[in-house]
């Protein structure tokens, strides 16, 4: 499996800021978010490492993690 790179949102910011996180793909676009674990002290990401996620493109196409799947 090849990892990808796929965006995540991250929480307490004044504007909206997305964080690249390596990921790979398990099934036609949810993504298993790869670690390490962020910083809490620095940033909070919506979705965490280990987590399978559903991602979208976005306008600029990122593909950016929307919900989990399970």
């Amino acid at each position: 499996m090849d990892k990808t790179t796929i965006f995540v949102r991250l929480l307490d910011e004044n504007v909206g800021v997305c964080r690249p996180v390596d990921a790979i793909e398990e099934r036609p676009g949810c993504y298993r978010i790869l670690g390490p674990a962020p910083d809490p002290d620095a940033e909070r990401w919506e979705f965490q490492p280990r987590q399978l996620v559903r991602c979208k493109l976005d306008d600029g196409g990122m593909l950016v993690a929307v919900d989990i799947v399970g």
